[in-house]
């Protein structure tokens, strides 16, 4: 399995039909917007607009943005610290410009397919197969979830370290192998850091040095290279407990034999995104109801299927070891181990293992196929190319075309609320209320679809329902962000239906868990005011202008306040800051501007603004 000899040049000039292809498949996404979980790990996180020591990166669990925002007991079982400063770099380069964060993602995934590509140059006697291969695996629709979902890049990063690092390994050369063997290690360590599937390259570097067909190591000395990777394991194994409390993800509803005995069927649902990529979008899969099932039936046949696959063609090592790599790749997320995702399937799972799986396609494509295998694997290539750039048109693009295509097209509520809240601020709320309530049937612990719902309700004057649906999810599992919006949606509803002391008591409440909110703020200085108290509204509004200077909503109601209380100066100071097009566009607020500005000139006693 000697790599043959390769001009400089043609290896540069194979890299770019790679990464020229790559570009127009993906060309769309260059105009893609931020989508999902990228609004909270990226567009919002103080670690990427502000740079942040090694440590503290290195320190912080994944998804949780601000320790003092959650429980101590709550983790999220997620650990990829050094993705955080890959975003950072970004937004440096680029800005908060979800073009530039994509543009990243796309340079990672060439990077990765040009990596790919010299590790089977160096197994693959057939240097067009490789290329074929490599394109394949470049174009495939399976890892446009990974490439243009911004917050999906630690699948990219780590399976590109992983594979360089393999790459370091393999090459068999002895000139320089010290040093090769020692960046491996390294690779090795930023994969990991990237995400744990990088674990998973030690098994897949043992099931190599089994496999391979030139002179084995000895078991002592191949032992002793190992230990570089545990070292480094164990450190980054450590430093995950210390974020998350935890080695592994907590939490797993299901037994371990109901567990195991699915784990097929999850083999063979991951493996069918890839040999039959129709319909692919975000899955939200869960276990089957019942335990004898057509899933488990399935998985068991698709078992069978392999192992008779892996019997027949046992001699050819590299695809008995392409075959078990990609199954080694997947056990991450065969919850065998407990994980902490809702779903079961996903396609940017499939990110890592299905690159190892390439070097079982290389001999298949190679000089076992002829001129048929060819033109299969080129109509593959075209075909998975014009998917991919429909799918970054027309489905990862932005978040309206997102959740239309899931919820209407693939009927995936689990972003039925995600829907709502578009169709809600489009003005068409009967069709909001429709999937507010099938979001909240499917995923009933989506707290943010409850939050949406009920200030949906107060908005349309249907504040007692809102009531119901705000006490039902008070006793939810949430951050203190979210618990804050649930009780201002409580302040709210209260204060609709007139009961003001109970509104005051929600909103500070809200206050307490959110100080920094300037809405609450704006909220409990209203009710303050409703109630006469206008020193406290007063202060508290002021408050919010701290936190919100151009908010023209705090200013108005602060102005109202003053003209209540009597304090017409201060209220023509503070609508006068309004900008003039506000002014302009906005007539109630001109028409207090001329009340405050009367009052104040003739001296008039107050009297409350109605």
């Amino acid at each position: 399995m000697d790599e043959p000899r390769r001009h400089p040049c043609a290896l540069l000039r194979q890299w770019a039909v790679i990464a020229v292809l790559i570009i127009l498949a993906y060309a769309p996404t260059f105009t893609g917007d931020f989508l999902l979980d990228d609004h909270v790990l990226v567009e919002n996180n103080p670690f990427v607009r502000q740079g942040h020591s090694l440590g503290t990166y290195l320190s912080q669990e994944d998804g949780i943005l601000d320790r003092n925002n959650w429980d101590d007991a709550f983790h999220t079982g997620y650990y990829r610290p050094l993705i955080n400063l890959t975003y950072f770099i970004d937004y440096t380069l680029w800005g908060m410009n979800p073009a530039g964060f994509r543009a990243s993602n796309l340079i990672f995934h060439i990077l990765a397919c040009c990596t790919l590509y010299i590790v089977l140059l160096r197994s693959c006697a057939n240097p067009l197969a490789a290329l074929g291969v490599s394109l394949l695996f470049a174009l495939h629709p399976v890892n446009t979830e990974s490439v243009s979902w911004i917050a999906s890049r630690n699948n990219i990063l780590a399976t590109f370290f992983s594979l360089a690092a393999f790459y370091c390994h393999i090459d068999p050369r002895q000139n320089g192998r010290l040093f090769r063997q020692t960046l491996a290690v390294a690779l090795f360590g930023l994969a990991i850091f990237c995400k744990e599937f990088g674990v998973m390259l030690l098994p897949v570097i043992f099931l190599y040095n089994r496999l391979r067909k030139d002179p084995k190591e000895s078991p002592g000395n191949e032992l002793i290279g190992y230990l570089p990777f545990m070292v480094v394991l164990a450190v980054y194994l450590w430093a995950r407990t210390s974020a998350t409390g935890s080695i592994v993800s907590q939490g797993a509803a299901y037994s371990m034999g109901w567990r195991i005995a699915f784990a097929p069927y999850l083999i063979a649902y991951h493996l069918s995104l890839i040999c039959f990529p129709v319909g692919l979008h975000n899955f939200f899969v869960t276990y089957p109801e019942a335990f004898w099932s057509r899933e488990l039936v399935y998985g068991l046949l698709v078992a069978g299927l392999l192992g008779a696959l892996l019997w027949t063609f046992r001699r050819r090592h590299l695809f008995v070891f392409g075959v078990l790599s990609f199954l080694v790749g997947l056990f991450p997320i065969l919850n065998i181990i407990p994980t902490a995702s809702a779903t079961l399937v996903a396609m940017r799972w499939v990110y890592f293992p299905f690159a190892f799986l390439c070097m079982a396609l290389c001999p298949l494509a190679g000089k076992h196929g002829g001129k048929k295998t060819a033109i299969v694997i080129i109509c593959a290539i075209v075909a998975s190319g014009i998917y991919t750039y429909r799918l970054n048109r027309y489905h990862w693009h932005d978040e309206a075309a997102f959740f239309r295509n899931e919820v209407l097209v693939h009927r995936n509520n689990l972003y039925a609320g995600g829907l709502a809240e578009w169709y809600w601020k489009n003005g068409d709320r009967y069709r909001a209320e429709t999937y507010f309530k099938k979001g909240i049937a499917a995923v009933p612990q989506m707290i943010e679809t409850r939050i949406n719902y009920a200030a949906m309700l107060i908005e349309t004057g249907r504040s007692q329902e809102a009531l119901v649906i705000i006490h039902k999810a008070l006793g939810m599992t949430m951050s203190r962000k979210s618990r804050g919006g649930l009780y201002s949606n409580l302040g709210m509803a209260l204060t609709r239906l007139n009961r003001l002391d109970e509104a005051v008591a929600a909103l500070e409440s809200a206050v307490g868990y959110t100080p920094d909110m300037p809405d609450i703020l704006n909220n409990l200085g209203t009710v303050y005011g409703m109630r006469g108290e206008y020193e406290e509204a007063a202060a508290v509004l002021t408050r919010g202008l701290a936190k919100s200077p151009d908010s023209v909503g705090l200013k108005r109601n602060l102005a109202v306040t003053h003209i209540r209380a009597g304090d017409h100066r201060s209220a023509v100071e503070i609508l006068s800051s309004i900008p003039a097009a506000e002014r302009k566009r906005d007539p109630s607020i001109r028409a207090l501007l001329r009340e405050a500005r009367a009052k104040s000139n003739a001296g008039a006693p107050s009297t409350e603004h109605r």
